[in-house]
Order: C-alpha cells, then sequence, then structure tokens
C-alpha cells in the first residue's frame, strides 16, 4: 500500500479537527485544494500524455465528495484545454449535477457554457449547458447581460427559437442599461439573426 506524503496528512487532520469550530465550507475547500495541489494534479501533468483517469479517480475516492469532486473538476478542464469538447461537456454535465450546489464561479459556469454552444450540436449537451446559465444568472441576478446571451443563444441552437428571441431582447436591454453598453450592438445583430433564422455559431461545430 502507497503511503500518502507526510506533508499532506498534517493538512488535512488540521482541517478536520477544526472543522466544528470554523465554517465549515472553508474547511472543505480547504482539503480540495489540498488533494487537488498534492495529490491530482502532479498525476495529470505527465508531459502530454493522456493521464490514467482510472487510477486518478480511485485516489480521488479514497478522500470521499472532496476528492470526487476535485477530480471530476480537474477532467472537465483537462478535457477543454485539449479541445476535447464531447468529453468535457460530458463530464462537465456530470460535475454540475453533482455538485452544482457548491459551484460559485457564475463566470466559469457562463464560460463553459459558451464553449458548449460553440462547439457542440447535439442538443442534450446544449440543454445542460442551459443549466449552467441559469445557474449562473441565479448566482448574480441582473447583472450580466452576457450570461442572457449565453442561454439564448443556447436556446435558439436547441431549437427553441422564441424563447431564444426573448432571451435575447433581454440581453440587449439589460446592456442598453449599462454598464456593458459597448455589447448593444453585437447583441441586436444576434437577434436580428434570431429573427432571421440565421446561425449564431460558428459553422465549424462537431457533434
Amino acid at each position: 500500500m502507497k503511503l500518502l506524503k507526510l506533508s499532506l496528512i498534517p493538512c488535512l487532520l488540521f482541517t478536520t479537527c477544526f472543522a466544528q469550530v470554523v465554517d465549515q465550507k472553508k474547511v472543505d475547500e480547504k482539503i480540495m485544494q489540498i488533494i487537488k495541489n498534492e495529490l491530482l494534479e502532479p498525476k495529470i501533468n505527465n508531459e502530454g500524455k493522456e493521464p490514467d483517469w482510472k487510477a486518478i479517480q480511485q485516489l480521488a475516492d479514497h478522500y470521499g465528495e472532496p476528492g470526487k469532486q476535485v477530480e471530476l473538476q480537474l477532467r472537465t478542464k483537462y478535457y477543454l484545454d485539449h479541445n476535447n469538447y464531447e468529453n468535457f461537456a460530458i463530464c462537465m454535465t456530470s460535475y454540475f449535477d453533482k455538485y452544482q450546489n457548491n459551484l460559485t464561479d457564475f463566470i466559469e459556469l457562463n464560460n463553459y457554457a459558451f464553449e458548449v454552444f460553440k462547439h457542440l450540436d447535439k442538443k442534450k449537451y446544449l440543454e445542460a449547458a442551459i443549466k449552467w446559465t441559469d445557474a449562473a444568472i441565479k448566482l448574480v441576478p441582473g447583472q450580466f447581460p452576457q450570461f442572457l446571451d449565453t442561454k439564448a443563444n443556447l436556446l435558439y441552437k436547441s431549437g427553441q427559437k422564441e424563447l431564444a428571441i426573448k432571451t435575447q431582447s433581454e440581453a440587449v436591454s439589460l446592456a442598453a442599461a449599462g454598464p456593458f453598453t459597448d455589447l448593444v450592438s453585437e447583441f441586436q445583430e444576434v437577434l436580428q439573426k434570431m429573427k432571421d433564422g440565421k446561425p449564431t455559431w460558428p459553422q465549424s461545430t462537431n457533434n
């Protein structure tokens, strides 16, 4: 049996022992940071070779839900960084479905959804990504018209034209209200394409 790095053990023990004294969420975040930096990332950054995901997952499983969440997070990012968009969407869908209550990075949620819009055609991925934009919007309601634009584009590409036009109109209005007035013309152009039935996405999507 392979032993843990000695430097890792006191850190995990420390955070666990004081879990009832400090905010549990902060404790979990610290544990996840240690698992990510000390255990999993070194096994993923292996000179361009495909990581041994089975071994990484088995290692992560030793640390319960924090380990499982970190492994899925890193796998999602790995596939996106390597332009493997279908596996990215599969992993991100699983990651979101399991841990959406823990996800607070609204910009990342929106950006991940927009990657699906740009690169994938399958309805199941588009509909999954709509949920990510909804989560981002819920975290910061009424603040980022870009999130509405992302959602509208996903709706449109998935065949929900009327709702897409309504959502894109909301994006235009929110952008016009500031501080994102520079986006108004771009959003209006997208809105017109939707009304005209023209694609709003790049024409080189893969799946």
